[in-house]
């Protein structure tokens, strides 16, 4: 499962960068460009659309370039604000080895491939990175059960843990502490979220926290003999 989530976050950074590159490519694009007005001679709406307020309309955009040569193309990137651009001035960007790729001057026509990459990229990020953090948190709390340090720490609490809210409701977790006698200190243990109230659930008035042997601060409050919520 480890190596699916290090997989999806790893495409994740390749989609976000590829977004930069294309960003990029299409910045320079636009420096080395010649500006020109075109005209809005025709508009045309999105064949998998019915007529309704928010269709998409694509036009026709006749321009000259340098040498007065009378070029139409029709835009890639449309929108409903065009429904009615018939006749309209628009910023024309092309290349005069590449006339044929001319395009509207404007932010979703020049970063559209960009725009769209962006959420697919996070979304990526996102999973992945969630995943293999609870993958390792996973890992790492087998890792204190086997070899950390067991504890018999005395319950004090059932809370709410604030700090986490889903759906306006913040999950339980069960508060412990252990006196440790070698130095007269209170270490107090949270456990994991529950996702319901485990307080009818709790046999006894203490519970196993498997602590590091070096580092306190890294423990796990077993938790294993609760009930999976449904």
């Amino acid at each position: 499962m480890k190596k699916l989530f290090i997989i999806l976050f790893s495409l994740g950074w390749l989609l976000l960068g590829l977004t930069g590159y294309l960003g990029y490519t299409s910045y320079q694009y636009q420096k080395q460009a010649t500006y020109t007005t075109g005209i809005i001679t025709d508009v045309h709406i999105s064949q998998r659309t019915t007529s309704s307020s928010s269709d998409s309309w694509f036009p026709d955009v006749a321009f000259r370039d340098s040498m007065g040569k009378l070029h139409v193309f029709r835009s890639s990137i449309g929108s409903s604000s065009y429904k009615n651009s018939t006749g309209s001035a628009v910023e024309v960007i092309y290349h005069e080895d590449d006339i044929a790729n001319a395009r509207v001057h404007s932010f979703a026509a020049n970063y559209f491939t960009s725009i769209i990459c962006v959420p697919f990229a996070l979304a990526l990020l996102i999973i992945g990175g969630v995943g293999i953090k609870l993958v390792g948190q996973g890992s790492k709390f087998r890792d204190l059960v086997r070899t950390g340090k067991p504890l018999t720490a005395r319950i004090t609490d059932v809370e709410r843990n604030e700090s986490v809210s889903i759906n306006g409701r913040s999950p339980w977790r069960i508060v412990c502490q252990w006196s440790n006698a070698e130095n007269n200190k209170i270490h107090v243990f949270k456990s994991a979220n529950f996702y319901y109230d485990p307080t009818d659930y709790i046999q006894g008035d203490t519970m196993t926290v498997y602590v590091d042997h070096n580092n306190f601060k890294k423990y796990y409050v077993d938790i294993s003999g609760f009930p999976q919520k449904a």
